[in-house]
């Protein structure tokens, strides 16, 4: 790992990938490289830069995240990294593949939780997490990646990069100063421990139950439980104990993977047009 001059990679034979608003990507026989445009203003304040050299460090390697193998600067100015090319599928192939079925996703759901506590123990935050393909999965190697490594926040440094999970947290105008402050630090600007177990809550019950789980913290505890119960989830069970922590005044900074792999071996999904509920097998 190290850090490398720009024109290095610019006079690189490279594949093109694609083009977005803030990067462009392209790739060799072994890495992808994210270069940045000009309009990419988060970069600017050097918080970006900051968090790819500290995931570049191997010291700070997280099982899960693929790690930032170079960072390329012109000058002084930071202005693309590499990544590893990673085997997987994004959420949303899996998702074609194996549909609300919880005992398929249970291995995939138990290696998300590990990633994000270990995460969270080395100071990393997801506020990208809810984008499709920031995920991948190799289900024959049971291995999963975060590939997207501009849109994490380490230690106390965030970027103006984030989901619409993390823009809920921090939106002034819908939450109160209670729920924002213990997500979301504002005077630091950067997102607390916390906010990786609301995350992957929200992720379960976006991308399984179709509920907009955030929405509902900031409403009172009697209609959290109201949307619980229509989702046949009582706030009596361990699971139900576990999402009403997350309105709390000093939520939990660990995801119990015990108790999703109880929920996998032990309920389904049952739908139709209307709603899903989680019921018993």
């Amino acid at each position: 790992m190290a850090k490398k001059d720009f024109m290095e990679l610019y006079f690189q034979d490279t594949e093109h990938v694609k083009e977005t608003e803030f990067w462009s990507i392209t790739k060799d026989e072994h890495y992808y490289y994210k270069t940045l445009n000009e309009q990419n203003y988060a970069a600017l304040d050097g918080k970006m830069r900051q968090n790819l050299e500290f995931m570049m460090n191997p010291t700070n390697y997280v099982t899960g995240v693929n790690p930032v193998m170079d960072i390329y600067y012109l000058d002084d100015y930071f202005i693309a990294y590499r990544t590893k090319i990673v085997n997987g599928l994004n959420t949303i192939k899996l998702k074609s593949k194996w549909c609300y079925n919880l005992d398929m996703w249970k291995p995939f759901l138990l290696a998300l939780i590990r990633t994000i506590n270990d995460g969270t123990k080395s100071s990393y935050c997801f506020p990208d997490l809810f984008t499709p393909g920031n995920i991948l999965y190799d289900i024959s190697s049971d291995t999963m990646n975060f590939i997207d490594n501009d849109g994490i926040q380490t230690e106390d440094r965030f970027v103006y990069i984030r989901d619409f999970i993390a823009a809920s947290v921090i939106d002034i105008r819908n939450y109160n100063p209670i729920f924002r402050t213990k997500y979301f630090h504002f005077k630091k600007r950067c997102f607390m421990p916390s906010y990786n177990v609301l995350c992957f809550y929200s992720y379960f019950f976006y991308y399984f139950l179709g509920f907009d789980l955030p929405k509902f913290l900031n409403f009172s505890k009697d209609d959290l439980c109201s949307s619980l119960k229509q989702m046949n989830i009582s706030t009596r069970s361990s699971f139900g104990e576990s999402v009403m922590d997350l309105s709390s005044m000093e939520p939990s900074e660990e995801i119990n993977p015990i108790l999703f792999e109880q929920i996998c071996d032990n309920y389904k999904i049952d739908y139709d047009d209307q709603r899903r509920i989680l019921a018993p097998r």
